[in-house]
């Protein structure tokens, strides 16, 4: 479907088949743009989707809204529409692919180059109709444009999107095969002419074209989102930055690329934007996920700022990476196993995300020595606030942000002058022995990590703390009390609900232990914990009788010894 263009304030709207776009238009990914992203999930509701369209033969299928721009030398930029573009045509060079293995040469050729790649005589080269950016375009071409007789295999440097696009195309000539394979060997070719027509003319997008320079990319971006035009954070970060240093965008997308490549060893869009504020955070205090666009839209005003912004945001990515990945980053080579321990507990057993600023700050700044010193901190500072509250609240990350801007700016060099500064906010030995007694812990892996860590104490481990939960299939968290227990427990199902998950009615056992007596009564269950070499679990043993009177004094003992293995010095 092709309508009439109307036209306010300068800005174009037209609706298009979105297969018509990519024949109508000469197509750009700006450098700016994030890769492909689509996974499994969106390009089998897409392929679903527009396969029920075109069987109900419905005459319009709306695909939502598609922006492009003009950039300085007058081409046509995908500002917004990047990832239905790029899987339109992936889905016409399935079909291509399949026309030539049917026999249909003249007709994969024709399609290929009314959509997919087109001879620009000046130049004397093949063209794409739709270039993305620089991280992808090379792959994209070269397996997926191009015809199967001119393919040839991408040597150049890999990035995630490449595998992303690769199952794209996979995912969707398994799509096509079926969706031919439903008429007789004379009718496919048909099926697959009809299939066409539909993306030419009835998957309707609506083109929003905006002539000439857009101005400020982040502004722009922020108005597409306020009227319900999907951009992420990333997306609306980078062509904020990209926009200042439009004179210098080769040496800022090497520094893009490098710091990207960092941050995918381990996570995607939403690490990304999350590196970048607590990057922010370490360097000048407290940032929202709100405020970060305007707090980098109000500092970066040149062409140079934006370059030493992302410069710096490369220099500092691995470090970031490391924090994460702490048993296999290089980066702690010069650091002992307590510090690989200590940040492997808080980043995953815990999944303490707020500390990740002061983290970073520390790594920078401190010596070896007093970096150790902090992260065994920063380790009972996040089960104090877990178990006493406000790890989630909103003062625990502001103070995180002010001592990590202190960390960057010298203010604090130790860490013990960390220690001191926090030392009014992190709960005290009183605070954390009170919550520690009556604490519900909900969640599985943290009562088997803070009863791994008691056990430990019990058997004169140094720093117990820091050693991981044995794993979860060999030994499980047991629940002495049942949630619904049987009369012979003497104790009501609202008692029971009320106490199931008290730290202090919870004990390690082998999971072969675990599963035959997951309905026992109290003395078959004493049995078994008195030949457990659990210290904690054997001394159960020692209660003729299991209810509430006897969960709050064994988790009130527990509590006493909770400040010994979390200490805050």
């Amino acid at each position: 479907m092709t309508s009439r263009p109307q036209s306010y304030a300068g800005i174009t709207f037209q609706e298009w088949g979105i297969a018509h776009v990519l024949a109508e238009r000469q197509l750009h990914v700006p450098v700016n743009q994030r890769p492909y992203a689509w996974g499994e999930e969106e390009v089998g509701r897409l392929l679903q989707d527009l396969t029920k369209a075109f069987n109900d033969n419905e005459e319009i299928y709306f695909l939502g809204t598609i922006v492009l721009t003009r950039n300085v030398e007058r081409q046509w930029e995908v500002a917004d529409g990047q990832q239905r573009l790029a899987t339109t045509a992936i889905l016409i060079s399935a079909i291509r692919d399949v026309l030539i293995e049917l026999g249909d040469n003249e007709g994969a050729a024709k399609y290929e180059s009314d959509y997919l790649i087109e001879y620009d005589p000046r130049s004397r080269e093949l063209r794409p109709k739709l270039e993305l950016n620089t991280e992808d375009n090379e792959f994209f071409v070269q397996e997926i444009l191009k015809g199967p007789s001119r393919r040839t295999s991408y040597v150049g440097q890999k990035f995630s999107s490449h595998q992303r696009l690769t199952e794209a195309s996979s995912l969707v000539r398994s799509h096509i095969k079926n969706l031919i394979s439903v008429v007789g060997r004379n009718e496919k070719t048909k099926r697959l002419y009809d299939f066409v027509d539909f993306l030419d003319q009835s998957a309707v997008v609506v083109v929003i074209s905006v002539p000439g320079d857009v101005g400020n990319a982040f502004t722009m971006f922020e108005t597409l989102n306020a009227r319900g035009l999907r951009a992420s954070q990333v997306d609306i970060l980078k062509n904020f930055l990209f926009d200042k240093a439009r004179n210098q965008i080769g040496t800022l997308r090497r520094h893009w690329t490098s710091m990207l490549s960092a941050i995918e060893t381990y996570g995607e869009d939403d690490l990304l934007i999350s590196y970048i504020r607590h990057y922010w955070i370490s360097q000048y205090g407290p940032t929202t996920e709100k405020d970060l666009g305007e707090k980098i839209r109000n500092s970066v005003k040149s062409s140079r700022q934006a370059v030493d912004l992302v410069a710096t945001l490369d220099s500092q990515a691995n470090d970031y990476v490391a924090l994460l990945l702490p048993h296999e980053h290089p980066r702690w080579i010069e650091y002992g196993r307590d510090v690989r321990n200590c940040l492997h507990i808080i980043t995953h057993e815990l999944g303490a995300e707020q500390i990740r600023p002061l983290m970073l700050a520390v790594v920078r700044n401190f010596t070896p020595k007093d970096a150790e010193r902090a992260f065994k901190q920063f380790l009972s500072w996040t089960v104090r606030f877990l178990v006493v509250g406000g790890a989630g609240g909103g003062q625990v990350e502001r103070q995180y942000g002010l001592r990590a801007a202190d960390v960057t700016s010298g203010k604090i060099s130790t860490a013990r002058q960390l220690a001191l500064q926090m030392s009014d906010f992190v709960p005290n030995d009183e605070a954390f022995k009170s919550a520690f007694a009556v604490a519900n812990i909900r969640r599985s892996h943290l009562a088997r990590y803070y009863l791994r860590s008691l056990e430990l104490f019990q058997k004169g481990e140094t720093n117990p703390q820091l050693v991981s939960a044995e794993d979860t299939i060999p030994v499980n968290l047991e629940h002495i009390l049942p949630i619904d227990p049987d009369s012979s427990w003497h104790v009501s199902d609202e008692t029971a609900q009320a106490y199931h998950k008290r730290l202090g009615n919870t004990v390690l056992l082998s999971a072969k232990s675990n599963m035959a007596l997951a309905h026992s009564s109290f003395d078959e269950k004493r049995r078994t914990y008195k030949a457990s070499p659990f210290v904690l679990t054997a001394d159960i043993a020692t209660y003729k009788n299991w209810g509430p009177k006897q969960i709050e004094e064994r988790q009130y003992y527990l509590a006493e010894l909770a400040p010994e293995v979390w200490p805050l010095y």
